[in-house]
């Protein structure tokens, strides 16, 4: 087994600079937080960046889902917690727990739940996880029972965008450890796109997919369409101009007020 600890946490203080317009902790920011959790954690199980910077493999988040009741506020705690729970074919799956530290006892206010890629770092090709993880103690999944909680694909037949904002070229602050624009970025520029087209508004439930690679100075083009019928939803996805390749997909919802 690992000798590295099943699950880890740390502890946030909400930041100005990490925050929207009404004082609430920004989504992108959020998502952040999570994605350097999991690294750290990542690292004390030996399977982190510092590990496998020659090359041998390296992380790729392909698919997030997020459930959040209410955002912290400027100035307020959180503890976010992780713990990996096992493998599904290609992808390696990590929870998460976001818990609001108040003067009563601390609540669980989100959760999450990723999917990652273990690619290769000299063919570029996925490998399977069980043999890289088979060392690690798992946490069983708290979330598999929950409906509509689960990893499937975010529709694209439904999340196919009616307007396109754009073309935009990624930049040097997309771009991460690997050379490759960050996925925050991406929900970044769909968050762009949403406001101002006008239907932004932080989600409390939250699907992204993370599709294909995106490289400095690559362009691309951001749509958002708004669902029909009876779903609620608002989607959103990344395009590279060079070869309409999508990038990334998401779905968001919000809440009706006093449901959360």
């Amino acid at each position: 087994m690992s000798v590295g600890p099943p699950d880890y946490q740390e502890r946030y203080r909400v930041r100005s600079y990490e925050v929207e317009p009404d004082a609430t902790l920004r989504l992108v920011s959020l998502v952040r937080m999570l994605q350097e959790v999991a690294w750290q954690h990542a690292s004390l199980l030996g399977k982190g960046f510092a590990e496998r910077e020659e090359g041998a493999y390296f992380w790729v988040l392909s698919r997030l889902r997020l459930r959040i009741d209410r955002y912290p506020r400027w100035g307020d705690e959180i503890v976010i917690r992780t713990y990996p729970v096992g493998t599904d074919k290609l992808l390696a799956l990590r929870e998460f727990e976001i818990v609001e530290q108040t003067d009563d006892a601390p609540a669980v206010i989100g959760r999450a739940t990723t999917a990652w890629l273990i690619v290769d770092g000299g063919s570029g090709r996925p490998v399977r996880p069980a043999p890289i993880v088979s060392d690690l103690e798992l946490t069983p999944s708290r979330y598999e029972a929950h409906p509509g909680f689960g990893l499937e694909r975010v529709d694209e037949r439904t999340a196919r965008p009616a307007r396109l904002d754009g073309p935009y070229r990624a930049r040097h602050r997309d771009i991460d450890q690997y050379g490759h624009v960050n996925n925050a970025s991406y929900l970044e520029w769909m968050i762009d796109a949403m406001s101002d087209q006008g239907v932004w508004q932080p989600p409390s439930d939250l699907a992204v997919d993370f599709l294909s690679e995106t490289l400095p100075g690559d362009s691309y083009v951001v749509g958002v369409a708004a669902a029909t019928g009876c779903d609620d939803s608002v989607y959103s996805q990344v395009q590279r101009t060079s070869d309409d390749r999508v990038a990334a997909r998401a779905r968001l919802r919000v809440a009706p007020a006093g449901s959360r």
